[in-house]
């Protein structure tokens, strides 16, 4: 789907989630090198029916750093909204979340003096590809998908841009960004259900968010 851009006010959410998808590796290197694995965290917002890639980071990184890009979003929103954030934690993920990852939270959160607290996810997801196509793919194609068009320079929103335009089932393009703006998004409309059960459901047109559980 083509991409749509749009300028964003921060003011105007409730509330914005930081979701991350990690990787046990530990190498390093910029958005635009695809081989290997690469990590990817992503600030995402959502007014009404239309969902918002604010801004983020993908490409392959240490632990440590990965960490750090939480804390330069939740900086980037800089308090004008309250931020949830998540880390995708299955069970495989879960032994390296609580040695290592949590390590580096408390030393991030440490040195910069930021209460700012990463919350694990652990629902257990279907196929990746089949997740994207059937809560992705309908939001950008009916234009419901808006990328912030403060960002459009940066590379990490190109790299998000490319991972849309090559998405295929097979995966042969990498998806770990817009894999983080779905997991943002199952987070976002779960929050919503707790917030309003009756009004979402409505505005939703009566989508369930236990759809995303297995």
């Amino acid at each position: 789907a083509a991409e749509k851009w749009g300028k964003i006010n921060l003011r105007k959410f409730r509330f914005l989630v930081i979701y991350g998808d990690p990787t046990q590796s530990e190498q390093k290197g910029a958005a635009k090198n695809k081989k290997g694995s690469r990590k990817a965290v992503w600030l995402v917002g959502k007014l009404g029916e239309t969902v918002y890639a604010l801004k983020g980071f993908i490409g392959k990184a240490t632990s440590r750093e990965f960490i750090e890009w939480y804390y330069a979003l939740y900086q980037y929103v800089a308090g004008r909204v309250p931020v949830y954030a998540y880390i995708e934690n299955n069970s495989l993920q879960d032994p390296f979340y609580e040695q290592v990852f949590k390590k580096h939270v408390a030393d991030v959160r440490r040195e910069k003096g930021i209460s700012f607290t990463i919350s694990p996810d652990a629902e257990k997801k279907t196929d990746k590809a089949v997740r994207i196509e059937a809560n992705l793919e309908p939001l950008a194609r009916n234009g419901n998908l808006v990328l912030n068009e403060d960002e459009k320079g940066d590379p990490n929103m190109q790299e998000l841009v490319n991972e849309f335009k090559f998405f295929t089932l097979a995966l042969k393009y990498p998806a770990d960004g817009i894999d983080t703006i779905e997991g943002a998004l199952r987070i976002i409309e779960s929050k919503e259900n707790q917030l309003h059960p009756l009004a979402s459901d409505v505005v939703s047109g009566g989508r369930n968010p236990e759809r995303y559980r297995r």
